[in-house]
């Protein structure tokens, strides 16, 4: 008799046929949706229910929207094409305690678009604290497009302050005059710069260029503590990629490409950074910067000041001159305590840089613009390599503490 039978002999009768391979699709397949439903899931809610239909200016229509959502947290679905805002819309924290936000969710980053032809403010303003203390949890943009009008530098596509994890994710921003994603705060509301801070905010998936101000600003007195960004590319910012004042904060796989033009034929800025880490100082930082691209910024790759224990590791530094301004691009890879002499590092690791020299000219790969606050027992530089298909004049380190 075969083995399987002498085991099993009742699973290959017909009867067993049934129980081997019916029985688990009816498990699969039937039973959940017999299951009842969780009545704590998140509602979803779409525009249309409050007027905007894509047709016309829709802003009168997504600002009730957006209040609905705020006071009764759900899901916000944006399905048409387009829409058109004419004035700021403004989120705000509904009461005086802790809130949660929606999630404001089109069907693409490249499917739903919302225009802004606002005539002052940012596109959006997002308000979690009111009074010391409060925040606005769980706030999130989706799969959604926002189109500026390159009015002026007060014109911005996010701006917040005290919101508690909030996510910016799979988001196109584009032609605004001023920054992309804004972190305010505010000392008025309380001297403890802790309890209006944005916390554990993570950029994740997005799409920043073309616009006139910075990809990322974080325009706090001690930044945007834990701040993360991921799988996110700053191309054609006009004053720079990203501005991290956070003494916590997590970048990898992110690009940050031509930061300084806002097109291929504008340079705005020639002293542009793709990544400015510069803390306050006088709290225990630490920072990873991982897996990413820097390429053909227009005034320094990276700038570092008054950090410690931060790791940069596996990435890469591209210069050229891309956009033929006769220079190579940028003059500085990583600019490292250029502030002042006070400047302080300690205990930077950069495990994995590798340089890409395309065009002739002159660069440095790393400066050490001051050092005398910078703890050279602490500082490690390992695998840092170049390829120089451009026959530049290139130091891969200069100043080394």
């Amino acid at each position: 008799m075969p083995w399987r039978a002498t085991r099993s002999p009742h699973l290959f009768t017909p009867r067993g046929f049934i129980i081997r391979h019916f029985i688990p699709l009816i498990i699969c397949f039937v039973f959940p949706l017999l299951v009842p439903h969780n009545a704590s899931a998140l509602e979803t809610h779409s525009v249309v229910e409050f007027g905007a239909d894509g047709v016309g200016d829709d802003t009168e229509e997504l600002q009730k929207a957006l209040d609905y959502a705020v006071a009764h947290p759900c899901r916000l679905d944006l399905p048409a094409p387009s829409y058109m805002v004419s004035r700021t819309l403004v989120i705000r924290n509904p009461g005086r305690t802790r809130a949660s936000g929606p999630i404001i969710e089109g069907r693409g980053a490249e499917a739903t678009t919302i225009k802004f032809t606002g005539k002052s403010g940012p596109l959006f303003d997002i308000t979690g604290v009111i009074a010391a203390g409060q925040f606005l949890h769980d706030l999130s943009f989706e799969r959604i497009k926002l189109v500026g009008s390159f009015r002026d530098r007060e014109e911005h596509a996010i701006q917040m302050m005290g919101c508690y994890a909030p996510c910016v994710k799979n988001v196109s921003i584009t032609g605004f005059g001023g920054d992309g994603i804004r972190v305010n705060g505010d000392l008025a509301i309380d001297s403890n710069p802790d309890f209006t801070a944005t916390i554990f905010l993570s950029i994740e998936g997005c799409f920043v260029s073309r616009i006139g101000g910075t990809g990322f600003v974080d325009n706090h007195p001690i930044g945007c503590p834990s701040v993360s960004i991921q799988r996110t590319v700053f191309n054609l910012c006009g004053t720079g990629g990203a501005l991290i004042a956070s003494a916590g904060f997590l970048i990898e796989r992110t690009a940050f490409a031509a930061c300084g033009w806002t097109d291929e034929q504008t340079q705005l800025n020639a002293e542009a950074i793709g990544l400015q880490i510069k803390t306050p100082g006088g709290s225990l930082t630490r920072g990873l910067l991982r897996g990413c691209e820097f390429d053909c910024n227009r005034g320094e790759h990276l700038r570092m000041d008054n950090f410690g224990m931060a790791r940069l590791e596996n990435n890469r530094f591209i210069y050229a001159d891309r956009f033929s301004v006769g220079v190579l691009c940028p003059p500085i890879g990583a600019n490292m305590a250029p502030l002042s002499a006070n400047s302080v590092l300690n205990d930077i690791v950069i495990d994995g840089l590798f340089h890409r020299v395309d065009a002739p000219g002159d660069a440095i790969g790393i400066k050490w613009s001051n050092s005398a606050n910078v703890d050279e027992t602490s500082i490690e530089i390992v695998r840092n390599r170049v390829t120089n298909s451009g026959g530049a004049k290139f130091v891969p380190v200069e100043g080394m503490p």
